[in-house]
């Protein structure tokens, strides 16, 4: 009789262990099953406000290292307006030949390039935190319910070049003008996707009117 109560008490135990087993296995299924659910709503809802948010800092961001960059390098330079461009005139005062200081600014270029790139690299990551209250969907909750922060980590590209332009402008008078091109390809890498920025800006370092009419000669060496 004890022999037979304890194998009752033995196999009710491993029921219960059993039980107890299959409860947690079921716990651990919901669990993933609500982390993934979770995950495709971060994906759908919280990841394209945190880029549309990152595109616009950045962007800002890259503007003010393109601006910053561009006056750093033309003062160490020591270059001014007059130093990107020279004229000749013939026997008779009459405009000549104007020529473009193409060495100085492949040099300015390149080091603009470099700089760039480098202030970007240098870009601490930024956090940009959303409410979990925004995944419902519904206005009146998007601001409720704690942040959500998602790391993103800006990479970028840099290239600089330059354009020159002159025509006539008036009696006897010639209106110049030479800019930089500037481009940066920036991406911005979350777990869950990634994406470029791109952003251009061009920077006028000559806008001049010149006395005389349209040379023969314009010297433009790349």
């Amino acid at each position: 009789m004890d022999r037979e109560n304890s194998l009752l008490k033995s196999l009710s135990r491993k029921k219960k262990i059993t039980k107890l087993k299959r409860n947690i296995l079921i716990w651990i299924i919901l669990i993933i099953g609500v982390g993934f659910l979770f995950l495709l709503q971060v994906e759908k809802r919280l990841l394209p406000a945190a880029i549309s948010t990152s595109e616009i800092k950045i962007k800002n961001n890259l503007n003010i290292i393109i601006s910053k960059v561009i006056n750093d390098v033309i003062a160490k330079n020591r270059v001014d307006t007059n130093s990107f461009y020279s004229i000749t005139l013939d026997n008779t005062g009459k405009l000549d030949s104007l020529s473009v200081n193409s060495i100085l600014l492949n040099n300015l270029c390149n080091e603009m390039s470099v700089r760039i790139a480098q202030e970007v690299e240098n870009i601490n990551d930024s956090d940009f935190a959303i409410p979990l209250g925004s995944l419902i969907g519904l206005d009146s909750l998007a601001n409720i319910g704690p942040r959500y922060a998602i790391k993103i980590l800006p990479a970028a590209q840099a290239s600089v070049d330059y354009e020159s332009s002159f025509s006539a402008e008036g009696i006897n008078q010639i209106s110049f003008q030479l800019w930089l091109n500037v481009q940066v390809v920036a991406r911005i890498v979350n777990p869950l996707d990634n994406t470029d920025i791109r952003v251009s800006k061009k920077a006028a370092m000559v806008n001049t009117v010149i006395s005389g009419s349209v040379p023969d000669t314009y010297l433009n060496f790349r």
